[in-house]
């Protein structure tokens, strides 16, 4: 999927003056683990706020939020995996 690119403090990434366009599916992934449900008005229900997770309770129902909202997202999950140090998405755009 193409869209407006951030940068890493999720700003728009603008170079030469202009906005940057690329391929922005690992970008669309960490915005929807790092939303909170309410954060998107046209989709309030999207959002993981998996920041309120940090130093808490990891367990399977943390997993299976990560898989639904990737799924109505529109992404298909092979694999995830939740470890000390970090998630392992592998999901597909459809």
């Amino acid at each position: 999927m193409k869209d407006i690119l951030l940068n890493q403090d999720s700003n728009l990434l603008i170079e030469h003056g202009d906005w940057q366009v690329g391929d922005s599916h690992h970008q669309h992934i960490e915005l929807l683990l790092t939303s909170l449900p309410g954060q998107w008005k046209e989709n309030p229900e999207a959002g993981v706020g998996l920041p309120l997770s940090q130093n808490g309770l990891v367990d399977g129902f943390l997993k299976r939020t990560i898989a639904v909202q990737l799924q109505a997202d529109g992404f298909k999950l092979d694999h995830l995996q939740i470890t000390e140090k970090g998630i392992i998405i592998d999901a597909k755009q459809l």
